[in-house]
């Protein structure tokens, strides 16, 4: 009798996973609880166990990208009850099988014309993108069937759809205000407040890949700085924010550089002084249930925990900023309410 090792659900709002190594060859025996495949996300590697134990036989190679509940591989009684329609794909432990297929890049700049596709109301559905890539496309008012359409591709990542905006002049039906927009005057602060249910659940899910190292300032440095690039910082190739949160009587920091273009595991810190584009005072888990600033000459955010719900306010922007920062902080309660679906 064959089982099935079947593409998991490792996020909310997840499509496909892409299999980034199989760590038992084709026709080793495999027990069950055993590890047999890594998934990869944007930010994390999952390993996935066995569920039943028996002979494994690849249905996919390393690399590919699989929707998620479809069958990746069977585990069998014996080799002999393989299918025969069904030869096993190239893994690392098999040098000599056929190698696996090599995907087609998106093409180049200079290869393509820009087109101006028509945005639809709706997604046929058919079209297949990561969360963060649906996210983007939602957030710039654009469909995956369109962008699908202009690339030729199927499985749409984030990266595609900021090509498609680039090459048809950023086509959003909702675009981000101006920050040079005029305003009227500038209010003493802007605030938000969302649940916390979103955030706690992303991080017992990342926290399930590894024991990331200050894990809750890094998530949320993450979700602000994509948005503050995009608010702010649209012509600046790397952006840099600090991130302030106690611990042990005392104020920390961090310097974190790109953060929301890395994976967690490999987001580098720094405790030198150097020059950020926006500072995070993290008081998530601590008693602090507001903090008012005094004499900010920066841009600075707060995020402090009341019972269930997450208070974020922003200071130290000048009135000119005023139009991009509203954009912003509705963008950010959108964020911290689904984080998984803008990060994996």
């Amino acid at each position: 009798m064959a089982h099935e090792v079947i593409m998991p659900v490792l996020g909310m709002n997840q499509d496909t996973g892409v299999i980034a190594a199989w760590t038992k060859a084709q026709g080793d025996y495999v027990a069950e609880g055993d590890v047999v495949m890594e998934v990869e996300t944007d930010k994390a590697i999952q390993e996935i166990t066995a569920g039943e134990s028996g002979y494994l036989n690849i249905l996919h190679p390393e690399g590919a990208t699989v929707p998620v509940g479809d069958p990746v591989a069977l585990l069998l009684e014996s080799m002999d009850d393989a299918p025969a329609e069904t030869s096993a794909p190239a893994t690392k432990a098999e040098p000599d099988a056929a190698p696996a297929p090599t995907p087609t890049p998106a093409p180049s700049a200079s290869e393509v014309t820009p087109v101006a596709v028509p945005v639809k109301a709706t997604d046929s559905g058919e079209t297949l993108a990561s969360p963060k890539a649906r996210a983007a496309a939602q957030r710039a008012g654009i469909t995956l069937d369109s962008v699908a359409a202009a690339s030729g591709l199927n499985v749409l990542h984030a990266a595609d759809i900021d090509y498609f905006l680039q090459q048809n002049g950023n086509a959003s039906s909702n675009p981000a205000p101006s920050a040079t927009a005029p305003m009227g005057m500038q209010p003493a602060r802007l605030a938000i407040t969302v649940s916390q249910e979103g955030l706690q659940y992303c991080e017992t899910w990342l926290q399930q890949q590894a024991d990331y190292e200050q894990l809750g300032s890094q998530l949320l440095a993450t979700l602000v700085l994509e948005l503050w690039r995009a608010s702010f910082l649209a012509e600046a190739e790397s952006a840099v924010i600090r991130v302030d949160y106690p611990e042990q009587g005392a104020f920390q920091s961090l310097l974190l550089r790109d953060p929301d273009q890395q994976r967690f595991s490999r987001i580098a810190s720094s405790y030198e002084d150097a020059p950020w584009d926006v500072r995070l005072i993290n008081l998530r888990g601590s008693r602090i249930s507001e903090y008012e600033p005094g004499g900010v000459v920066e841009p600075l955010l707060v995020v402090c925990e009341q019972g269930e719900q997450l208070q974020v306010s922003l200071h130290g922007l000048a009135p000119q900023q005023m139009a991009a920062a509203l954009y912003f902080m509705d963008q950010l309660a959108a964020y911290l309410e689904e984080p998984l679906a803008h990060i994996a």
